[in-house]
């Protein structure tokens, strides 16, 4: 970057980034109460201070993970649309501003497609031409862990609050019932049902076969048949269920590939509760022993597939965690070898408390740059937190 630019970048990393709850952002989207002119003021700053965040951080990787060019061109990507969006710093809105941003943001989106893939095949790579010292290099994933979950979800909060604007005002192709790209009393078994299409089809094309699965739906410890209804991100619900159902699934067909007529099928449990909504899904397809099941939420950790060529980046099961947590939800895994693996994933029912997770850069953890687990607190969950600093009433407002 230039000297501007830098200084610029040195600036806003020392502004904390505000997080929105769902029920903030469904009110934003009534654009009768909030125009595109409130949401520019808001998100011209906000995307600014979050790749601040994001790109100060970059610059604190190994060095075995920055000599690899995938990740040269990632840092590269969001240095210059820090760039490009700190342009409208000082430009007040109007019709031919309004227009520009939404071009900046389409070509945002764009660049930045593909970039958690660049990062992954640059872990990926790092791995295989440090393979031969695979101690040191677990050991350097171990310890970068926390840094690839903070990227991550700064990835997601970006893309979802410019996506949001950009479905909003940008004529995006919207399903109905969205408000954006939140779905307001989305059907959580309706979305289950969608992944298992998509990950049946998946399964079948490498495996020729896959499991059938089996939807229940409890509400106050009872079976029943009505629809479960939160406030969520289609998309973000989509990859969390995909994921965990093509391992279940995969799992499944290795364990009893010689007795493909006759697959157990994998059950999914959906429980409403006041605060949470939990989904459970069951496979039997061997499990795992204590050691793996302790690997499954670690990057670059894969198993190879016992009847397929097929790669796999070993990136699936922490990106459906950071989904589920951005707003507050969570993953849990308990695998039983010999027999099979059940995987908990915890959604918040309430929309005002699915409030987004965002890293907060702080240079004191950067000390040591080894001692990662002391970023493990520097998370921002809700205005007033310690991580916080204060927002003017009307910044806040607009």
């Amino acid at each position: 970057m230039e000297g501007d630019s830098l200084d610029k970048l040195m600036e806003y990393s020392y502004i904390s980034p505000r997080p929105m709850s769902i029920e903030e952002m469904i009110e934003r989207g009534d654009q009768s109460h909030y125009t595109e002119e409130q949401s520019y003021r808001f998100l011209k700053k906000e995307v600014a201070v979050r790749l601040a965040h994001m790109i100060m951080e970059l610059q604190h990787l190994p060095k075995q993970l920055h000599a690899e060019e995938a990740c040269v061109k990632t840092m590269f990507k969001y240095s210059q649309s820090f760039k490009e969006v700190i342009e409208y710093e000082d430009v007040e809105a109007s019709a031919e501003v309004l227009d520009n941003f939404r071009k900046t943001l389409l070509t945002f989106r764009k660049r930045h497609h593909y970039t958690g893939y660049e990062l992954a095949e640059a872990c990926r790579a790092m791995k295989e031409r440090n393979a031969e010292t695979e101690d040191s290099i677990d050991a350097i994933f171990n310890s970068i862990k926390i840094f690839l979950d903070r990227f991550y979800t700064s990835r997601i909060s970006i893309h979802m609050i410019t996506n949001q604007h950009l479905a909003l005002y940008c004529n995006d192709r919207v399903q109905p019932n969205n408000v954006g790209i939140i779905r307001p009393e989305c059907d959580i078994r309706s979305a289950l049902v969608d992944a298992v299409d998509e990950a049946t089809t998946d399964v079948e094309s490498v495996y020729m076969a896959a499991p059938k699965v089996e939807i229940q739906i409890f509400k106050k410890a009872k079976r029943c048949n009505e629809p479960v209804l939160g406030d969520f991100v289609p998309q973000h619900l989509l990859f969390i269920f995909i994921e965990i159902l093509k391992n279940s699934m995969r799992a499944t067909v290795e364990k009893h590939f010689d007795d493909q007529d006759n697959l157990p099928p994998v059950t999914a449990i959906i429980c409403q509760a006041d605060d949470d909504f939990t989904i459970k899904i069951s496979d039997c397809g061997g499990g795992m022993d204590r050691e793996s099941a302790a690997k499954c939420f670690m990057y670059q950790y894969t198993t190879a597939p016992l009847y397929s060529d097929t790669p796999l980046l070993g990136c699936g099961l922490p990106m459906a965690r950071l989904y589920a947590r951005y707003f507050q939800g969570d993953i849990k895994m308990a695998s039983y070898e010999g027999y099979g693996t059940d995987v908990y994933i915890y959604l918040k029912a309430v929309a005002n408390v699915a409030r987004e997770r965002l890293p907060v850069y702080n240079s004191d953890s950067l000390n040591n740059a080894l001692e990662w687990d002391q970023w493990e607190n520097d998370w921002s969950s809700w205005v007033g937190a310690c991580m916080m600093q204060e927002y003017n009433t009307q910044d806040t407002l607009q």
